[in-house]
């Protein structure tokens, strides 16, 4: 910090040129939208195709979830995107503000029409300093201002261009990104830990429910109900649900019984255990859950373990029907030996999940002195050009 402190005062003692993202990057690209184009996962498929998903912590992270495509649908990804080592990536629909930078080979993989890529001037902007300039509260705060869209945001490529940014000299640039590179080691380090602890769990939770119980079909037992717009709705107490999460909060719930809500488009990973009253938009489904055949819980546990991010039907975003839905298998032991799995499922989900305990926790407070010390090398007092 002082060191930083110690060049600005050196090489900009008035104060810092302010621009926009057109001015500091190359070109404005995207990835590609399967439909009509290349279709995924095919037999010969051995290439990643790169959703929000797989932009993590600042990195582009492939799992055993990451859709593949094989080199014709690379290729005319690539004739689109031009993906290449040192652009920057941001997610331009639904999850909106993440960013990655892209620092491995491109070779076997490319990005999604989801995925924005920036590709900066490396002569007047370092690629890594842009991506934590970009995850800023600042910048933040600029795209959530500006994003379009009712239940799934977006950024309009004008308002991403127009994006207001700190431009300080290049020796600047490098003692921050050296700064906040110290933030993130040791942060990864937990997370590794972390995700270490995530896969025991989800082997386990994959054990307790892959025994051999009555097989019956979900809409046996449960009925799967369609959200609703809300905006004719006063500010209230009760949290409005997207597949995103949480997006604001009003006065009148949907229902108000425990439920496991399912995405219906966008974040098809993101399941939600409810039990206190809600109200879900359009983007995910709700549960009337049969309570005489099974645990509400347990269906929450049953839907995580289906993974259901792999059987997305569309090409774009992703979206899953209530037929497809209906049709899962689900295993249903007795009542008694559900919630033993349950009490036991709930134990390790609080071990990995719970942010007040344990290496959560020890994660939870390294990642508010980043964001700390990130928000704070990144303000800076703009240069009077008056």
């Amino acid at each position: 910090m002082s060191k930083v402190n110690d060049l600005i005062k050196e090489l900009c003692p008035n104060g810092v040129k302010y621009t926009t993202i057109d001015n500091i990057i190359k070109s404005y690209s995207s990835g590609l939208n399967p439909r009509q184009n290349f279709k995924l996962n095919e037999a010969d498929a051995d290439l990643y195709y790169v959703t929000v998903k797989e932009m993590t912590t600042g990195k582009i992270i492939f799992s055993d979830k990451t859709d593949r495509i094989n080199t014709d649908a690379w290729n005319k990804i690539q004739n689109r995107s031009k993906l290449e080592v040192n652009d920057v990536l941001l997610s331009g629909i639904g999850t909106i503000g993440k960013v990655a930078l892209v620092d491995i080979p491109v070779n076997n993989w490319n990005c999604s029409e989801s995925v924005i890529l920036l590709k900066p001037k490396t002569d007047i902007i370092i690629p890594k300093y842009l991506v934590y300039l970009l995850r800023s509260n600042n910048v933040q705060e600029q795209w959530i201002s500006n994003s379009v869209g009712s239940t799934l945001k977006g950024l309009r490529k004008e308002n991403v261009l127009k994006t207001k940014i700190a431009l300080p000299p290049l020796e600047i640039q490098e003692e921050i990104v050296r700064v906040l590179d110290k933030f993130g080691e040791l942060e990864a380090e937990l997370e590794a830990e972390l995700e270490a602890r995530k896969s025991q769990y989800e082997f386990w939770r994959g054990k307790l429910l892959d025994k051999k119980y009555k097989k019956m079909k979900l809409q046996d037992v449960l009925s799967i109900k369609n959200g609703k717009d809300y905006k004719h709705l006063k500010n209230g107490d009760v949290p409005v649900y997207g597949s995103g999460g949480i997006m604001t909060y009003v006065n009148d719930y949907v229902y108000n019984k425990p439920t496991v809500l399912i995405p219906r488009k966008g974040s098809l990973g993101n399941v939600f255990y409810i039990d206190t009253p809600f109200w879900n938009v359009d983007t995910i489904y709700y549960t009337e859950i049969d309570e005489t055949k099974v645990i509400p819980k347990y269906i929450y546990y049953f839907i995580q373990n289906k993974h259901l991010d792999r059987l997305n039907i569309a090409g774009g975003v992703p979206s899953m029907t209530q037929a497809t839905l209906n049709k899962i298998d689900i295993e249903v032991p007795p009542l008694d030996e559900q919630k033993r799995i349950v009490k036991i499922l709930d134990k390790f989900d609080k071990l990995v999940n719970d942010i007040t305990i344990g290496i959560p926790a020890e994660i939870e407070l390294r990642r508010k002195q980043y964001e700390y010390y990130r928000n704070k090398l990144l303000s800076f007092e703009e240069i009077n050009n008056e």
